[in-house]
């Protein structure tokens, strides 16, 4: 069945995206996606697709359609990996032996001894989730700016660590 036939049913439809999904996962090894990753990602613009099935213009090509769904799959996959990793490093700053408060007035009196600058930039990344690039953007400063901040704020606040 051609890529951009009308389909009138589940049956149909479902057809046509097995019959799109060796093209798919071409397009997503050209994304330079990790060759362990690769399958999940077809996966989920194959069920994202599915769940949206209803949404999907009969008379454009199921292919590009596809394709921009396993993109935003891919793009979604790398932000959540990055939330959890920024997340992973904010819990490193806190000492899992000391109660809660404690903790939170440890973390609160290191991120208060950085620069004005650096606290935000290390908030604005671990809390908040932002990319690197997000911030230099926000901050209109070069990457390897934002990048050399980051470092010398996360080498100070180990030192506070030690300090205590």
């Amino acid at each position: 069945m051609p890529s951009d036939a009308v389909r009138t049913t589940d049956g149909e439809f479902g057809a046509a995206l097995h019959a799109e999904r060796d093209a798919l996962v071409r397009f997503v090894q050209g994304l330079r996606v990790p060759a362990h990753d690769v399958e999940d990602v077809v996966q989920d613009a194959l069920a994202r697709a599915w769940r949206s099935r209803e949404g999907f213009d009969p008379a454009r090509p199921l292919g590009a359609w596809l394709r921009k769904t396993a993109l935003h799959c891919w793009l979604d996959r790398r932000a959540r990996a990055r939330r959890d990793q920024a997340t992973d490093s904010t819990d490193e700053l806190v000492d899992p032996r000391r109660d809660d408060a404690g903790q939170r007035l440890d973390l609160a009196s290191a991120l208060a001894s950085l620069p004005t600058l650096e606290r935000e930039l290390v908030l604005r990344f671990h809390r908040d989730g932002a990319s690197l690039r997000e911030i230099s953007e926000e901050r209109a400063m070069p990457l390897n700016t934002v990048k050399s901040h980051l470092h010398r704020a996360r080498r100070r606040l180990a030192a506070f660590e030690v300090r205590r």
